[in-house]
């Protein structure tokens, strides 16, 4: 597990050896449940099979988006946490 400080994505190429390892197949998989896809609903960001490139865009979108474009910070915490779950799983945390 790499320890990134919360709200830093890893660097793209890092990303890529992680998503290559995890997903030896070339696609990851995402499943959000209704609360999730209701939170990036505004975003690329939703269930499917994603490769390296669009997940790193959609999770650079999320991410990068001014806090002010949110419609609270209920919402955007929720929305990072939808980033920090997904990027948990590709083995980085977000501390």
């Amino acid at each position: 597990m790499i320890s990134l400080t919360y709200g830093v994505m890893p660097d793209r190429s890092m990303f890529n050896i992680a998503f290559a390892y995890e997903c030896p197949d070339g696609s990851y998989k995402i499943n959000l449940n209704s609360n999730d896809a209701k939170v990036v609903d505004e975003f690329a960001l939703s269930s499917g099979r994603w490769t390296c490139e669009a997940l790193w865009f959609a999770l650079r979108e999320i991410n990068d988006t001014d806090p002010s474009q949110f419609q609270n910070d209920e919402m955007m915490e929720r929305a990072m946490d939808v980033v920090s779950a997904i990027l948990y799983t590709l083995g980085f945390e977000w501390i």
